[in-house]
């Protein structure tokens, strides 16, 4: 599957903000032992580029369908109600990700007003990641519904069967 600009800017930004984490904590690590005093700004910076981190890769999760699923009940039902239900399951998800991107707009806000206590940085940086995680997360949901509707989703439901001892995969 081709990968979008969207896709390829979401993992980008997961790939730097993940390993500016690592040089982060490795520099407070390091900092620790070798070093006086270690940089009290570390700590609050390596919390935000976690949270950039997992706010950024959890649309790509839903697009590539690499959430944890409980499916135990849906494998045992027929393939048309399981698709009226994935149907209705990712209504109810577009739903919910339109409050996310809403109340996380309005979280925003409150940002503007406050700045970080270690580094200075206003709050609306940290905060408004749970906005645009929002708004991701409602245009791969809204993309999923569309071929869900259409049936041109192929994805497979992966189902363990605890019975038999065996993995389905896609």
């Amino acid at each position: 599957m081709k990968k979008g600009y969207i896709e390829k800017t979401l993992e980008c930004m997961v790939i730097i903000s993940f390993l500016m984490l690592i040089l982060v904590v490795f520099l407070q690590v390091f900092a620790r032992f070798f070093l006086p005093k270690a940089p009290s700004w570390t700590e609050e910076l390596s919390r935000f580029l976690f949270i950039y981190s997992i706010m950024t890769a959890a649309p790509l999760a839903l697009k590539r369908n690499e959430f944890v699923r409980v499916d135990i009940l849906l494998v045992k039902l027929n393939k048309k109600v399981q698709h009226v239900l994935e149907i209705i399951t990712y209504i109810l998800l577009n739903i919910f990700f339109l409050i996310i991107a809403y109340e996380g707009f309005t979280f925003g806000e409150l940002g503007l007003k406050q700045t970080s206590p270690a580094m200075g940085i206003p709050m609306y940086l940290s905060y408004g990641t749970i906005c645009y995680s929002g708004i991701f997360l409602l245009i791969y949901g809204l993309q999923i519904l569309k071929d869900k509707i259409t049936k041109k989703s192929d994805i497979k439901i992966n189902a363990i069967n605890l019975e038999e001892g065996r993995v389905e995969w896609n």
